[in-house]
Order: structure tokens, then C-alpha cells, then sequence
């Protein structure tokens, strides 16, 4: 009778395990380089990196070749979220990396010609693909931390549809 409580022990045991998912933090930050006037000092030079506050990201799960949408996830006022996941392989994408090339196109929309350029189509479907996190969540692992560094353009920021043409700073 001992040998079957133990039993039913050991497997309720790792039906629980097996269920537990692996709480994540992400922390997103955005650096901004200096670009250029005056001779920046070292300080300066390095630029500023900030929270990537109230962003929104689209999180996939990779299943072979396959990706599924779980969910979108707003980082709060620190750029951090805290959340779970199960077992699996993640990706993270800005929301914008989701939507449509037109949609992109009207939403980075900036009527400036003579000092932009808009990228192409090829341009913007190749950011479309990329990811901005990807990170792993395995069994036993009940913490994870992942950071979503980004990383601005000068004169740009964030936007991929455009191209700074103009005068550069002396």
C-alpha cells in the first residue's frame, strides 16, 4: 500500500512541475547615440539609453517551423513586464512589425522630403522578419529575465521607413 501512495506522489509531483510555467521579466530600453553639433564629451559621445516605456510587443512561440501568436504585452512606465510562460521558444516583434506594409507606411508617415527618404518595400519587409528578443523558457526554470535593448537612428529614431538625407551636424 506504501509503494502505491509513493507512486501516486511521484506522479502527481511531476504533473505539477510539468504544468508550472516560468515567470518572465522583460526590461526594454532604448538607446539613443548623440548625433552630432558640438564636439560631445565622453559622456555624451556614448548617448542615452531610456526605458521603453508603454511599448507594445507581439509574443510568438517557434514550434518547428511554425509560429503561433500568444499575445501582446504593454511594458509599463519602467519598460518592464512581468508575466508566464510555459515551456517553449519565444520570440518578441514591436507591434508595428505585425501590421501591414501600408499600415506601417501611414503610421511612420512624415512629409518632409527634403531631408527623408522613404526606404522600400524590400527594406521594411526584411524588418518586418527580424525579432527583437528571443529567449527560451525550459522546465525547471521558474525565473527568467530578458532585456529588449533598441536601438535609435539618428534623426530617424525607431522608424524604419525612413532614410535621413539631409545635412549632417558639423
Amino acid at each position: 500500500m506504501k509503494w502505491v501512495y509513493f507512486c501516486l506522489i511521484f506522479l502527481f509531483g511531476n504533473f505539477i512541475s510539468a504544468c508550472q510555467a516560468t515567470h518572465i521579466h522583460l526590461h526594454g530600453t532604448i538607446h539613443k547615440p548623440y548625433c552630432g553639433g558640438a564636439r560631445p564629451t565622453e559622456e555624451q559621445a556614448q548617448g542615452i539609453t531610456i526605458a521603453a516605456s508603454k511599448m507594445v510587443f507581439s509574443v510568438f512561440e517557434l514550434t518547428g517551423a511554425e509560429q503561433k501568436f500568444i499575445k501582446n504585452i504593454i511594458l509599463d512606465e519602467s519598460g518592464d513586464y512581468n508575466g508566464e510562460l510555459k515551456e517553449g521558444q519565444y520570440y518578441l516583434k514591436r507591434i508595428e512589425k505585425t501590421w501591414e506594409i501600408q499600415a506601417i507606411n501611414e503610421h511612420f508617415l512624415i512629409f518632409d522630403t527634403l531631408y527623408y527618404r522613404p526606404k522600400g518595400e524590400k527594406a521594411i519587409t526584411q524588418w518586418r522578419t527580424e525579432a527583437d528578443a528571443t529567449f527560451d523558457t525550459k522546465k525547471g526554470k521558474l525565473k527568467l529575465e530578458v532585456n529588449i535593448p533598441l536601438t535609435e537612428k539618428c534623426f530617424v529614431g525607431l522608424n524604419p521607413c525612413l532614410e535621413y538625407i539631409g545635412p549632417k551636424p558639423h
